[in-house]
């Protein structure tokens, strides 16, 4: 037979306490909803109804009490508090009805961290570090592409179609050379050095 004093919420409070010592329920579930519903029921009257089917009745009305008691506190709170303590009070009205057969939900298990299938390399190819130019294979395959170093790690990538005509490159060189940080428009074009066809 379940009395008025089995009812109450502080009743269900310490029924959770007890059975989360057992090992009935996750520990730290039980102390999330317990510390939720210690909250809110902090704004009951003593004059209201401190049964368990009264509180979650009334559990939208005590999250915004508490969120008025509370205004430094941010409003998503009130609704996990009101989350966590119907998660209570539904199971203690659950077990009310039939302590004999009733079971606590199983938790959910943390999900195994996938391990990415194993597909095609995206690591780039390590670039040559050397100072001769090596040729490359571009995305077009109708194009030759070149790696010209500078010296002390840099160096210029480019590539042209096989087709390409001696005033192409000297137009292109130019573009490049308004490039360098120390260009002057002013400088003659004869004052460069020669290109030489790499074989």
């Amino acid at each position: 037979m379940t009395t008025s004093s089995d009812s109450s919420v502080q009743a269900a409070i310490a029924w959770l306490e007890a059975k989360a010592e057992g090992g009935e329920v996750n520990r730290t579930t039980a102390k999330l909803q317990i510390s939720a519903a210690n909250a809110l029921i902090a704004a009951l009257r003593e004059d209201e109804d401190h049964s368990v089917r009264n509180v979650l009745a009334l559990l939208p009305d005590l999250g915004r009490r508490w969120t008025n008691l509370n205004p430094e506190k941010h409003s998503a709170t009130a609704a996990t508090y009101i989350t966590r303590a119907r998660g209570l009070l539904e199971q203690r009205l659950a077990w009310l009805d039939d302590p004999v057969g009733h079971r606590f939900p199983e938790g959910r298990s943390a999900r195994k961290a996938s391990t990415p299938k194993a597909g095609p390399s995206t690591a780039k190819a390590k670039e040559p570090t050397g100072d001769s130019p090596s040729q490359e294979k571009p995305a077009n395959e109708q194009t030759i592409g070149f790696r010209l170093p500078l010296g002390n790690g840099r160096f210029i990538k480019t590539e042209f179609p096989p087709d390409i005509s001696r005033a192409e490159v000297m137009r292109h060189f130019w573009v490049m050379v308004g490039y360098a940080h120390d260009f002057d428009p002013s400088e003659s074009r004869g004052d460069f050095f020669p290109i030489v066809k790499a074989g």
